[in-house]
């Protein structure tokens, strides 16, 4: 009997580790070919040690409750505030109030996700290796301070994290990239969004067609804030760069290059990391208020280092992979992915089934 019960449990065991084996195997379709890195699956680390772990689900559970109602005051603030905002008759006007009040709504709603420190510096010229001539575009402080009204902000894209952040340094004007789906050589579309409509965006996973977008030249044309773009147009666990959707093909103004500052973001975690590629955007955010804090790392590269390293580039597309270039080298230990949204719907269809059918521990 004991020997039958040995073998059992060995059965059982080698049954677990070939489903596991499978499921895994399945996850690679969406493993980037150049890397064999999934840039989608999320990234978590679980103690061993069930007491830490019952000590975290009770301090957890208290950081929640009294983190969730600053989240919802900062909520309703912006809620107010753009209201107004939209009131007001004149731009000028408009933008004063903006700048004066969606800072602070934005800054205690990442505050109410644990983001209580976030360090923002400029990317190491080096590392990226620019030669680039002598400019004091680097000599302000805090970074980002030389972003004009209809320049552009071309950032990675993991977490709502990034559009609160946004809208806390810039407020600025939030577009939502529309995937390369249909005759890529001639869209560049983007749909212009509040910064409502960015936070939903960034909690969801819809994605739009190039019906009823525009152009970011014609956004910038009449611009009184600089231009928020993801060309990503869908979001990553943060280990590397997707392709990016063509919005940047018409990224001109006057027959010129629209000033372009990149904007890399990346965290350090130790339970769970703040991207954000499955499952529930609410949930999510209940998952970051559980963590005790969040950490966020943020890297400027100047639009004048940006036009110098991408002189060259005169075709759109070169330009594209050079931006995608620089702005993974602005992260650490990142890479250039040859995915994109196409594949992170497929990827979501697919965890979904998983997890309903209870082939992998879930998670969201």
């Amino acid at each position: 009997a004991e020997t039958w019960g040995i073998q059992d449990f060995c059965f059982r065991r080698l049954h677990l580790l070939y489903v596991l084996c499978c499921v895994m195997e399945k996850y690679r379709q969406w493993a980037d070919p150049g890397t064999g890195i999934n840039p989608f699956v999320p990234e978590r680390i679980v103690s061993s040690n069930i007491v830490l772990r019952f000590l975290k689900l009770i301090v957890g559970t208290v950081l929640v409750l009294v983190r969730l109602p600053v989240v919802a005051i900062a909520f309703i603030w912006i809620i107010i505030a753009s209201f107004v905002s939209m009131l007001l008759p004149i731009a000028v006007l408009r933008r004063f109030w903006d700048r004066l009040t969606i800072p602070i709504g934005a800054r205690l709603w990442l505050f109410g996700l644990g983001f209580f420190w976030i360090q923002a510096d400029y990317a190491d010229s080096r590392k990226l290796r620019l030669r680039i001539p002598p400019d004091d575009s680097r000599t302000s402080s805090p970074p980002g301070q030389r972003v004009g009204a209809g320049d552009l902000i071309v950032s990675n894209y993991t977490s709502v994290a990034e559009v609160l952040y946004l809208a806390f340094r810039f407020t600025p004007i939030f577009t939502v990239s529309v995937p390369d789906d249909d005759e890529p050589e001639e869209k560049g579309v983007v749909f212009r969004k509040s910064l409502l409509g960015a936070i939903r965006s960034a909690m969801g996973f819809n994605f739009p067609s190039s019906l009823g977008g525009t152009t970011i030249s014609s956004l910038g044309s009449s611009a009184h804030a600089p231009i928020s773009v993801f060309p990503e147009g869908t979001r990553s666990n943060g280990k590397g760069v997707l392709k990016f959707a063509p919005v940047l093909k018409e990224a001109q103004r006057n027959n010129k290059r629209i000033p372009t500052t990149l904007v890399a973001f990346r965290y350090q975690f130790s339970h769970m990391s703040p991207t954000h590629t499955v499952g529930n955007g609410f949930w999510h955010m209940i998952k970051l208020c559980y963590q005790l804090y969040n950490t966020m790392y943020v890297t400027y590269l100047p639009a004048f280092e940006v036009a110098s390293a991408t002189a060259k580039s005169e075709d759109w597309k070169a330009y594209d992979d050079q931006l995608r270039t620089l702005l993974a080298g602005m992260i650490p230990r990142a890479s250039k992915f040859a995915l994109g949204v196409d594949d992170h719907a497929e990827f979501l269809d697919y965890w979904k089934k998983t997890q309903q059918s209870g082939y992998v521990k879930k998670t969201e």
